[in-house]
């Protein structure tokens, strides 16, 4: 089976002086290639710490995790950077996308630092925008667009290096029930078109039949 994503006995504990805090206690779980998922659960029980050690961003305290069979667990500072650009879209709830550029030129922006040229950036951004149905709209700035037309460029700019994970922290949090559909609606189509997965962390239970499996956290584990 090809799975994308397989962690076992994964723990992040906290510690400051003598305070401890466990953020994700003994998670085991595998995620395979084609799938979106959802991770739910209330604020604080461990949904966003999880979702960053899958992106190599936050190092587990204890367990194991792998990606497309690579353990990663163990990898250097130095390391990390690449598995995250050699698998892994990220988007955040808030969008992030710079304030002054256009929907065409934050999507372009990561392309132009891994090297591509502005023209072949420049293209490949207008296609990206087009599958997200933005094409219109790539010239505008943040400003002027809404809040789901901002988080379907952040989709593109996500997708813009063909990440085999997309992994995405609230991406319907600040949208109303039409655009929250049409964003998770979209990041499904890509999904399949590109034959990746993607793990999307939300407390918005109206997007529960777009998803093909939804685990539970609480108090830092997955509940049965």
């Amino acid at each position: 089976m090809d799975f994308a994503i397989q962690v076992e006995d994964l723990t992040k504990v906290y510690r400051e002086n003598s305070t401890e805090v466990v953020a994700v206690n003994g998670v085991s779980l595998s995620i395979q290639r084609g799938e979106v998922v959802g991770i739910m659960g209330p604020s604080g029980s461990g949904k966003t710490t999880l979702l960053s050690m899958f992106g190599c961003i936050l190092k587990p305290t204890a367990g194991s995790i792998k990606i497309y069979g690579e353990e990663v667990t163990n990898l250097s500072d130095k390391e990390l950077p690449f598995v995250r650009r050699k698998y892994f879209g990220f988007i955040f709830q808030g969008f992030n996308l710079f304030q002054p550029l256009s929907a065409l030129e934050n999507v372009r922006l990561p392309l132009e630092i891994k090297g591509m040229s502005k023209k072949e950036a420049g293209a490949l951004s207008i296609n990206l925008l087009e599958k997200v149905n933005l094409k219109e709209r790539a010239y505008f700035l943040p400003r002027n667009l809404s809040g789901g037309e901002k988080q379907r460029v952040a989709i593109a700019r996500a997708l813009a290096g063909n990440p085999l994970i997309i992994l995405a922290d609230e991406p319907t949090g600040n949208l109303d029930h039409k655009s929250g559909e049409l964003v998770v609606k979209t990041l499904r189509e890509l999904v399949m078109i590109n034959n990746a997965s993607a793990v999307i962390v939300t407390h918005d239970s109206r997007i529960f039949h777009s998803l093909d499996r939804v685990f539970y956290m609480e108090d830092g584990k997955i509940r049965a």
